[in-house]
């Protein structure tokens, strides 16, 4: 018997990238990828938070991986088709787009520093057999200091879990949801993974912001609009990176809530400072001692 409470309603809406209102299944999701723009929740998200935030500017430098067509027709009219890069290892699967070739795991250090205005990328990182902590460095080192880092990545229930090992697409779908996927973030554990790198918000929901009705009216189901999941879009500034020296962090974005590295590298100065403090005041008035008639070294503390 269909579970019919888990069924979307008939009218889903039309889609923000496009303009289509042809929506059909994507694996077991019913109705969500648009026929037109190839656009998925999570596009149609991101859509309606650079509108919201008024994000995109003519002349802005945008680098797009794996760029999604709906997503890349509607940056590249905006910021100007010059100042939009897409790129993607596979670039026949883009071509109706145009992407350079690129390969994230050997060329993200070629990346030029503080320079890009946005730089998009969604489920790329689950991909890149590599050490993903020092990808996402590098793409962030590429923004510049006004920039938005925006993308997607899947989090799943449980921990997170990666492996470089050679195991089987089998495997690999049982571990990771997907037989080319070589790592999965997890809800638990989503501090200890993404949240070492970046100061991320306490929560994800798009109630804070837009309506139910406003939701609906872009076919964005309710399993994405709160929660973390891999329908959740982050969208980071260039002081949200934690990987820094401790005297190069300025304090997180205002909208970041989360206790950081920054605030315990904080409060652990101000304690040295507490202590230097005290020192000085300690051989200062070691040293006055003989004057009021009191030996040194008899003031101790019990």
């Amino acid at each position: 018997m269909l579970d019919v409470a888990r069924e979307e309603p008939e009218q889903l809406g039309r889609c923000n990238v496009c303009g289509g209102t042809d929506f059909v299944d994507m694996n077991s999701r019913p109705r969500v990828y648009c026929r037109t723009c190839q656009s998925l929740e999570r596009s149609r998200a991101i859509k309606l938070l650079l509108d919201a935030d008024d994000i995109l500017k003519p002349g802005m430098r945008v680098l797009h991986f794996a760029p999604e067509t709906g997503l890349a027709k509607h940056i590249r009219s905006i910021v100007g088709h010059s100042n939009y890069d897409a790129r993607d290892i596979d670039t026949q699967r883009y071509a109706k787009v145009g992407v350079a070739c690129f390969d994230l795991v050997k060329d993200a250090d070629t990346l030029p520093q503080n320079h890009f205005d946005v730089i998009i990328h969604n489920h790329v990182m689950e991909h890149l057999p590599c050490n993903v902590t020092a990808i996402l460095w590098h793409l962030h080192n590429s923004l510049s200091q006004s920039g938005y880092h925006i993308f997607s990545i899947p989090i799943l229930d449980g921990s997170y879990e990666e492996t470089q090992s050679p195991i089987t697409d089998e495997e690999r779908t049982e571990r990771f949801g997907q037989f080319d996927h070589v790592r999965r973030f997890g809800v638990e554990d989503l501090d200890l993974s993404i949240g070492m790198i970046f100061s991320l918000p306490r929560n994800y929901n798009l109630y804070e912001r837009f309506s139910a009705a406003e939701l609906d009216a872009i076919n964005i189901p309710n399993y994405a609009r709160k929660g973390w999941s891999g329908h959740s879009v982050f969208i980071l500034r260039k002081n949200d990176l934690l990987l820094r020296p401790k005297e190069a962090l300025p304090a997180p974005s205002p909208s970041y809530g989360r206790i950081t590295l920054h605030d315990h590298w904080k409060k652990s100065s101000i304690r040295e400072a507490h202590r230097q403090l005290k020192r000085r005041l300690r051989e200062t008035l070691q040293n006055s001692l003989p004057t009021i008639g009191i030996s040194k070294g008899t003031h101790r503390r019990t």
